[in-house]
């Protein structure tokens, strides 16, 4: 059409470089990079909303630079598949070694535990020990001192106002460090690890865990 009807070709080039301005504009806040090189190519300035218009005519624009590759057929397919194997890998992973259920209980048994809601007021580290601190729960109707074996996963101010788990009616236990009145509930892994157990902060001290 350049050689038989140059005018018209003329008018589709401007109807086709107003097109990829206004895609550009669209893409921008997507494809910054990718954008920044159609307005180099356009020799336009710092595109806007502004500029989603058909405004361009009689403008000089730049040398056609390529600047994406075509997908060669299969490809997109071949990405695909590979996604997928490296999701079934993942679900092949082997579960962690964990110990055997124990006995089964009665809703008698497990009522007997009297689980609370408790707000960590201080956390200290036990002189002489290698895995106990020392932690001031309150626990709604008092504040008590809970001796804890996490030191090694824990420091203590990362455990200050934090709302764990503790059991309440657990007989005080007499330890070389000092008398644990309760136990925080606690996951630990194969390596020793510990995670406390948390509910929200929203939750008051003292509210009973059923």
């Amino acid at each position: 059409m350049v050689k038989t009807d140059p005018d018209q070709a003329r008018n589709d080039l401007t109807f086709v470089a107003n097109c990829i301005k206004i895609i550009a504009v669209l893409l921008k806040p997507i494809l910054p990079s990718y954008c920044r090189r159609v307005e180099e190519i356009l020799r336009l300035g710092n595109l806007t909303w502004e500029d989603a218009k058909f405004d361009l005519q009689n403008h000089e624009i730049g040398t056609f630079d390529k600047l994406l590759e075509r997908l060669e057929p299969g490809a997109l397919e071949k990405l695909v598949e590979l996604g997928r194997q490296e999701g079934i890998e993942k679900v092949a992973q082997p579960v962690p070694e964990l110990p055997p259920f124990k006995d089964e209980i009665t809703i008698e048994d497990f009522g007997g535990m009297d689980i609370r809601a408790a707000k960590v007021m201080s956390a200290e580290i036990v002189e002489g020990s290698d895995k106990l601190l020392k932690l001031e729960v309150d626990l709604g109707h008092e504040i008590r001192t809970v001796l804890a074996g996490i030191k090694g996963s824990y420091e203590p101010s990362e455990l200050l106002n934090k709302t764990v788990l503790v059991v309440a009616n657990l007989k005080p236990r007499k330890m070389r460090f000092g008398v644990s009145h309760g136990m925080i509930l606690a996951a630990a892994d194969k390596t020793g690890k510990v995670a406390v157990c948390e509910v929200d902060s929203s939750i008051p001290a003292g509210t009973p865990i059923k």
